[in-house]
């Protein structure tokens, strides 16, 4: 199993790839990108607590970075077309 951003935050910078207020969707982020094998995480302060107006962080690796964000990108298009045809 690969290490988390965090484990390997010596060997390079980890950066936060997506901000919300909702801690699942960041969850849902977080298992889309570790299933494409991107290693993530939640960031730890909030983990695990349901926040109301305040940011949680996804986190990758600074090279993982791109590749992350092209997959949550992808992955908004495809869940707005679907909004869209339920309409």
């Amino acid at each position: 199993m690969k290490n988390s951003p965090k484990q390997d935050a010596n060997r390079e910078d980890v950066v936060p790839v997506y901000v919300t207020s909702n801690v699942i969707e960041a969850q849902i982020i977080k298992e889309a990108l570790l299933a494409e094998n991107i290693p993530a995480e939640v960031d730890s302060l909030t983990q695990g607590v349901l926040i109301q107006n305040d940011q949680v962080h996804v986190l990758v690796r600074a090279g993982d970075f791109e590749r992350a964000r092209d997959l949550i990108d992808r992955r908004g298009a495809v869940e707005d077309r679907a909004d869209e045809a339920k309409d």
